[in-house]
């Protein structure tokens, strides 16, 4: 049976996990900000009020509230008894400051899935401060890792704490709803912590910290650990090294330095020292090929290398091409734009793959009813 979600989502992570689930076939109910006359009352005057990036308001359908109102409390107590689950990430607090908590969710819907994002969770300490991407990636450990050993550590880009926490909600609410409809449980509510979940993606290096005091390192923006950069310029882009298994000697000749391929470079205290020797000859041989020829000439010989895609070689991937993994999306505006699909291959019956006019189903959904 088809899943059937209510989205009261103004943050990110919440509306990645709508989309994915959307992506699976699941019939989304989507909340946006706006009353009768489309005023931007989504959620009391103190909270922030944002309705989702375009790319994250496909496969929906949508309704406007004024979730100040009487009416918006009522109209989303009905919808939530028509769905199996919510998803929503408004601060702690703050809905059953609505009257639209657990509690009075599972009284419209016992069997209800609440699936709630935010930063630091529903309980604790620091349950109701508030954190962008860059505070949760900071405070969950991953950060520290980040940039070069001589500077500050650098966030990683993109809102990646939403999208990772995104893929655990729906993953949880898809889960949840399925332990319901076997009668494992009559309702759940799922609390997910953004921290924690970045906290979760570092458990490597807290364990190799926990059992031998080991902090991880950053590599220095000259040379890497194993005694030359860790990213070089090839003839049409960057190209990260990681040969972890290669002696230098063998690694210089797979670049054509035969005059380094020595026992007398070998050590990479020596290399590190007269590295100004080496630098000039070994920069000019990786332009000599594209960063996808070091790729496959590297493979052949076992050598970790790896090309650094920007968003225009991922869109023109021929890989992710004939994988089908972006997805023509129609705008509103009747324009269409290019948008990554599932990070995986799945057969579902889907909704139509456009943007929705903000409340579009207003009248489907709410009919004529007023306060």
């Amino acid at each position: 049976m088809r899943l059937r979600l209510l989205e009261l989502a103004r943050e990110q992570a919440g509306q990645v996990a709508s989309s994915l689930l959307a992506d699976l076939g699941a019939d989304v109910i989507m909340v946006e900000p706006g009353g009768d006359r489309g005023a931007p009352t989504f959620a009391p005057a103190a909270s922030t009020t944002r309705r989702a990036p375009d790319y994250l308001r496909r496969r929906r359908r949508s309704v406007t509230l004024d979730l100040t109102s009487a009416r918006g409390i009522r109209e989303v107590l009905r919808l939530a008894g028509t769905v199996d689950a919510v998803i929503e990430t408004f601060p702690p607090g703050e809905l059953a400051g609505l009257g639209l908590d657990f509690a009075e969710l599972s009284e419209a819907n016992p069997g209800i899935v609440l699936t709630s994002v935010t930063p630091f969770g529903q309980t604790g300490p620091r349950a109701g401060w508030r954190g962008t991407d860059l505070v949760v990636q900071a405070m969950g450990g991953l950060v520290a890792s980040t940039g070069d050993a001589d500077g500050p550590p650098r966030k990683l880009g993109g809102e990646q704490a939403a999208h990772v926490a995104g893929l655990l909600a729906a993953i949880d609410t898809a889960a949840a709803v399925r332990g319901v409809r076997a009668g494992l449980a009559s309702g759940v509510h799922i609390d997910i912590s953004m921290q924690e979940v970045m906290a979760t993606h570092w458990t490597r290096e807290i364990e190799r910290y926990v059992y031998t005091g080991q902090e991880t390192g950053r590599a220095t923006q000259r040379l890497g650990l194993q005694g030359f950069p860790h990213t070089v310029e090839t003839a049409d882009g960057l190209l990260f090294l990681l040969p972890l298994r290669a002696d230098w000697e063998t690694f210089a000749a797979f670049l054509g330095l035969d005059r380094f391929a020595t026992h007398e470079w070998s050590d990479p205290e020596t290399r590190l020292a007269r590295w100004d020797e080496i630098e000039p000859h070994f920069l000019a041989a990786w332009k000599r090929r594209g960063r996808y020829e070091w790729f496959e000439r590297a493979a052949e010989f076992g050598f970790t290398l790896a090309p650094l895609d920007d968003p225009h070689s991922v869109l023109a991937s021929p890989q992710l091409a004939v994988r089908g993994f972006f997805e023509d999306v129609r705008l509103t505006d009747g324009s269409t734009v290019q948008a990554p699909g599932l990070p995986f291959a799945v057969a579902a019956e889907r909704a139509e793959n456009r943007v929705p006019e903000p409340g579009e189903q207003n009248e489907t959904l709410l009919g004529s009813r007023r306060d």
